[in-house]
C-alpha cells in the first residue's frame, strides 16, 4: 500500500481515522443530547466521511479492493448522522436516497459474490455476511419511510446503532487490522480487542438504556 498509494492520501487516511476513534469515543460516552457530544458527533461524521473515501481511493490505486466496504461506511454514517437531524415523523430526500444506497450495496456485493463462487469460490462467506448486513439495512430504510419517519426512542435508536457500527470500523481497522505496525509487546493482547470492540459495548448499553427508557413511558412511545 505504502509503495502505490500517494503519501498524502496516505496520511490524510491514517490521520482522519485516528480522529475519528477520539471523537467518536467521546461521542458514545459523553451525556447525550450535549454540547460534548454533538461537537464530538460533528468531527466524527466528518472524519469518517474523509477515511471511508480516501479508502475508496487507495483501493482503486492499491492491491487492497475495498471501495464498495468504504461507500457502505459512508452509508452508515450519513444515515446515522440523518437520523439525529431529521424532524421526528418526517421523511425526506436523504432516508430515501439511503434505502437505494443499501439496496445498490446488496446488488453490488451479492453479484460479486456470485462471480466469485462461480470462478475460484474464495471470499463466498464474507460476500453473504456483507449481502446480510446490506439487506437488513435496507430493509430498515424501507421501513422508515413506510412508517412516514421515526420518533422517540426508535429514532435514537437508529441514530445510535449505525454510528456506532461505523465507529467500530474505524477502530476494528486499526486495533486488530493494523497490528503489524504496533510494537511487538503489544500484538495479540486482549487490550487491542477491548478496544477494538468497545463500540459496540457501549452501542449495547445505550441501545439497552433507550429500551427501558419507552417501557418506563409507554405514552410517550406510543405517542
Amino acid at each position: 500500500m505504502i509503495d502505490t498509494v500517494p503519501a498524502p492520501l496516505l496520511i490524510a487516511h491514517v490521520a482522519a481515522g485516528g480522529v475519528a476513534i477520539l471523537a467518536g469515543f467521546g461521542a458514545l460516552t459523553a451525556r447525550k443530547g450535549g454540547g460534548l457530544h454533538r461537537t464530538a458527533g460533528h468531527v466524527f461524521f466528518g472524519a469518517m466521511l474523509l477515511m471511508a473515501a480516501s479508502a475508496a481511493v487507495m483501493s482503486l490505486l492499491g492491491p487492497q479492493k475495498m471501495a464498495l466496504g468504504s461507500l457502505f461506511v459512508m452509508y452508515l454514517v450519513a444515515t446515522g448522522w440523518q437520523a439525529a437531524r431529521t424532524p421526528p415523523g418526517q421523511v425526506g430526500l436523504a432516508e430515501r436516497a439511503g434505502f437505494v444506497a443499501a439496496a445498490a450495496f446488496v446488488l453490488a456485493i451479492g453479484v460479486l459474490t456470485l462471480l466469485g463462487a462461480a470462478t475460484t469460490g474464495d471470499g463466498v462467506g464474507g460476500g453473504v455476511f456483507l449481502t446480510a448486513i446490506g439487506g437488513l439495512c435496507a430493509y430498515d430504510d424501507l421501513s422508515v419511510i413506510r412508517r412516514g419517519g421515526l420518533v422517540g426512542s426508535s429514532r435514537l435508536a437508529r441514530h445510535i446503532w449505525r454510528m456506532s457500527a461505523a465507529c467500530f470500523v474505524a477502530t476494528g481497522s486499526f486495533f486488530l487490522g493494523q497490528q503489524e505496525v504496533m510494537p511487538e509487546e503489544v500484538r495479540g493482547s486482549p487490550m487491542l480487542f477491548v478496544l477494538a470492540f468497545a463500540p459496540l459495548a457501549v452501542m449495547a448499553y445505550w441501545l439497552l438504556k433507550t429500551r427501558a427508557r419507552r417501557r418506563r413511558s409507554p405514552s410517550v412511545a406510543a405517542a
